[in-house]
């Protein structure tokens, strides 16, 4: 694994949706100030020259269930999200709801074994004359490096304040929104990123970054959150199934990842070790994504169908011995 430039590298995970065994929930994207002593970017509508990336990335199911996650638009009617999240029986785009088709649900599988992954596809009725139908399929990372600059797109929950107003280990960083708060409180942010660190799994092997979460994700991009860095981001509770666009040009950008947990730091001089509080974000924190470039080829080749709507397909079961009453009759 490369690990060039990661400042702390973990211990604790933190599923960005629905708690796990042994994980705990990330959030929305946070944003660091801009420099010492000013606060933070709202970072809260479309960045400039990625407003089709901005509008791919929504919030899944119910926006007042944290464990609903996100999820993004690809195209054809298809959606990309992370398999542990809930709310996968509605979408939601635009102001509008849309119809999911129930037979489309598809999980993903790791290409060098066959095994189930925490990725999962589902496909949306759309309207003739819909406003989505004319969103073009999106394009997927053919390759990921390490130091690739990139856009982080979340919908968990925020911030509560825009500058650091807290600490642990000596590391600066922001509380966060409750998960359980009344009502929970999350808003759709961006924030820029590098990737620092690729981490491919071997079959048969322990898999010592998601072997906690249970996420089964074979190719991993890792992301540091950076108070030295302007605008730099960490993902969230309810973060889970963003996304990371990697950015080709100031305007074009692919998407290379999809959140499925954070890390936390741990503080090994104590006994037991301590972890850092909950609802917190401190510099040197990683946000995982799975790296989708390790996936491209199935990804695009689901894109490429569409699944027919349940009345369909029983209009072509029933039909078929139709046209054999008719043909036998006529004989």
């Amino acid at each position: 694994m490369n690990t060039s430039g990661i400042k702390q590298f973990i211990i604790g995970f933190s599923i960005l949706g629905a708690l796990t065994i042994g994980a705990s929930q990330t959030q929305a994207i946070v944003v660091t100030s801009g420099s010492p002593g000013f606060p933070a970017p709202l970072n809260n509508t479309s960045p400039f020259g990625a407003s089709e990336e901005w509008d791919r990335v929504q919030m899944q199911g119910n926006p007042d269930v944290i464990s609903h996650g996100t999820n993004v638009y690809l195209g054809n009617g298809w959606v990309l999200t992370a398999n542990h999240t809930g709310g996968k029986n509605k979408f939601n785009f635009g102001g509008s709801s849309y119809n999911i088709i129930p037979t489309s649900g598809t999980r993903l599988t790791n290409p060098d074994d066959g095994s189930l992954t925490d990725l999962y596809m589902y496909q949306v009725d759309i309207p003739d004359g819909d406003p989505l139908a004319s969103m073009p399929n999106v394009t997927i990372a053919s390759s990921v490096s390490v130091t690739d600059p990139g856009l982080m797109i979340g919908t968990g929950v925020t911030q509560v304040s825009l500058t650091s107003d807290t600490s642990y280990l000596g590391n600066d960083g922001f509380t966060t929104q409750p998960l359980d708060g009344d009502p929970i409180v999350r808003e759709k942010k961006w924030a820029n990123n590098s990737v620092a660190g690729k981490y491919t799994f071997d079959p048969g092997t322990s898999h010592p970054l998601d072997g906690a979460a249970g996420l089964n994700i074979h190719a991993l991009l890792l992301l540091e959150f950076d108070m030295t860095t302007p605008g730099s981001g960490a993902a969230t509770g309810g973060d889970s199934g963003s996304a990371f666009f990697k950015q080709v040009s100031p305007t074009e950008f692919e998407l290379a990842g999809i959140a499925h947990f954070i890390t936390n730091a741990v503080d090994n001089s104590t006994d037991p070790p301590g972890v850092q509080p909950p609802n917190t974000r401190v510099d040197g924190n990683l946000s995982v994504y799975s790296d989708l470039s390790f996936y491209k080829t199935q990804i695009e080749a689901i894109l490429a169908t569409t699944v027919p709507e349940p009345t369909t397909a029983l209009l072509l079961t029933l039909g078929t011995p139709l046209l054999m009453a008719r043909n036998k009759k006529r004989s």
